[in-house]
């Protein structure tokens, strides 16, 4: 049997109007931050709100996380050069990812990433902001991250025989940025 429980906030048991797809908000009354985890409920999430995103406009929920990714790759003979560490340069060391939180499809989703990736932008806090609705849950991080890396290796000029891919992801946090989507 299914049982509805309903969401209160977890400083002030104020009411959470939340939407099916949803999984964080910001209480109305306390401005507590709230994040839905299916097995434990709500937990406090701390959202930090980009001085980038202009007065008057919605921002855009980001999970930005770091992570360690172990690639290993093999290109076929003919094309190996001296850009054959390139990639253990670039995945060497950790490195920040920027997932939308909302939602999108999956090609615009993979357009952002990689677009962030390769052009971060400067994360200075502003002031609180409304924002589209969180719908991607942090325990997706993983595969999306893997999927981006898988991505940016198939944009390389060499051709990729094999290729696998890992990531140990850090705790993300959630940040409120501007609208990305018209730089693509």
């Amino acid at each position: 049997m299914i049982e509805l429980v309903p969401l209160r906030c977890i400083r002030c048991e104020t009411p959470v109007p939340a939407e099916g797809d949803e999984m964080a908000w910001v209480c109305s009354q306390c401005g507590q931050g709230l994040l839905l985890i299916e097995q434990h409920g709500l937990e406090s999430l701390d959202i930090n709100y980009s001085k980038a995103v202009p007065p008057g406009e919605k921002g855009q929920p980001y999970w930005i996380a770091r992570g360690s990714v172990d690639l290993i790759r093999e290109v076929h003979q003919s094309w190996k050069s001296s850009r054959d560490g390139e990639a253990d340069r670039l995945w060497g060391q950790k490195r920040q990812f920027i997932i939308p939180a909302f939602s999108t499809s999956l090609d615009e989703l993979l357009k952002l990433s990689t677009f962030l990736f390769s052009n971060p932008p400067d994360l200075i806090e502003g002031p609180a902001t409304p924002f589209e609705a969180v719908t991607l849950s942090p325990q997706d991080l993983s595969p999306l991250i893997e999927y981006i890396i898988l991505a940016v290796e198939a944009g390389r000029s060499d051709d990729i025989k094999t290729i696998s891919v890992s990531v140990e992801v850090e705790v993300p946090s959630l940040w409120i940025l501007p609208d990305f989507r018209r730089f693509l």
